[in-house]
Formats: structure tokens, C-alpha cells, sequence
């Protein structure tokens, strides 16, 4: 079976990461390891991407920025490992689409709700996106926390919380029921976050 380069690109990076930021993943029991899904976390250093990817079983793809792509090696490396680009600040139609399209093909979509790199997480702080697409693709959201100040040799916690459903009978949603679905999935991310760092 010819493997995709994504996963090889996982075998060779996951245990370099690791030497550097050991890893513990908890709640995996919620993570579905068959069916689509919106994966959304809190979003405080570029490395979350790396944590979330390699703590996750599954290849997840996911809605980067677009300057990411703006060089092109860059962009071809981030495609090849399943990412798209999404115009910030702005509803980007095509982003929208390819992230229909990957929930559609059967896989995981991870999405940083904030937008951006915030220190605290707030439940009014997500924007509407990903409830929207979950909303559209009819699958639902799985919230995970990173808990890490990302210093070397100290361990990264990922924890996963319980499927969220986000879909409405007739697929659509008021501006009041986004703002409060997306509060809602901030607060069962924060509420992971404050359980991962209760022990510390």
C-alpha cells in the first residue's frame, strides 16, 4: 500500500518534535478515527500547528493563512501535507469550498478558530467559520486544548473533548446563533485547556 506523503512527512517529523517538546494526548477516546470532522483548538504560537497535526491519529488539513503560501516552496509544502490557504479578515468563498470539499472526501478539517495567535482564550473570542462549515457539511466539531508554553524539553499537552454538534434542521443559522454556537465551542476548548492545567 503506497503511503501519502503526508504520513511519511509525520514519521520523519513527529519523533524529532518529540525529542524537543515530549508529548501527552489525552482524550482520545473522542477523536473519531473514521468519520469527518471539524477539528478546532486554541491558537497562541505557530507551532500549534505541529502539535495538533502530530497529536492528532489522522492526517489533519488545515484552513492556513494565506501569506503562508506566498512562497512557493513553502506552498507546495503545505498543500503536499493536505493545507489551503483562507484570506483573513474577509469571507474567502474558495477557502470555504475546499474545506467543504476535504469534510466531504471523509477527512479531518482543523481550523483555529480565534484567526489569529491569542495568549488567553475567551469564549467571545472565535469567529463564526468553522460552525458555519461544520453547519454546511452537516459533521460535527471536536474542541481540543494545547496546553504548552513551548519551552524546550517541557512536555506539550493535547487534549481532545467530546464531538459538539453545530447542525440546525434547515442548515441555517442566524447571525445570533453563530455568535452563540462559536462561544459555545470557545468555552469547551477553554474549559479543556483549564482542566489539562489543573494538575500543573
Amino acid at each position: 500500500m503506497k503511503m501519502s506523503f503526508g504520513t511519511v512527512a509525520k514519521a520523519i517529523v513527529a519523533p524529532i518534535f518529540k525529542i524537543f517538546y515530549p508529548m501527552q494526548i489525552e482524550g482520545l477516546e473522542y477523536y473519531d478515527m473514521k468519520n469527518p470532522f471539524v477539528l478546532c483548538a486554541n491558537h497562541q504560537s505557530n507551532l500549534d500547528v505541529f502539535s495538533l497535526y502530530i497529536a492528532s491519529p489522522r492526517q489533519v488539513h488545515f484552513m492556513a493563512k494565506a501569506e503562508l503560501f506566498k512562497h512557493k516552496p513553502l506552498a507546495w509544502l503545505f498543500r503536499k501535507l493536505g493545507a489551503f490557504p483562507v484570506k483573513r479578515n474577509q469571507t474567502d468563498i474558495t477557502a470555504i469550498k475546499n474545506a467543504l470539499k476535504v469534510l466531504k472526501d471523509g477527512h479531518v478539517l482543523g481550523i483555529f478558530p480565534q484567526g489569529t495567535r491569542v495568549e488567553e482564550i475567551e469564549d467571545d473570542g472565535a469567529k463564526a467559520g468553522a460552525v458555519v462549515i461544520a453547519n454546511k457539511a452537516k459533521v460535527p466539531v471536536i474542541p481540543a486544548a494545547i496546553i504548552t508554553k513551548y519551552k524546550i524539553f517541557k512536555p506539550i499537552k493535547v487534549k481532545f473533548g467530546k464531538p459538539m454538534l453545530m447542525q440546525t434542521k434547515d442548515g441555517k443559522m442566524t447571525n445570533e446563533e453563530l455568535k452563540q454556537s462559536a462561544a459555545e465551542m470557545m468555552r469547551h476548548i477553554r474549559l479543556l485547556w483549564e482542566e489539562g492545567t489543573s494538575g500543573n
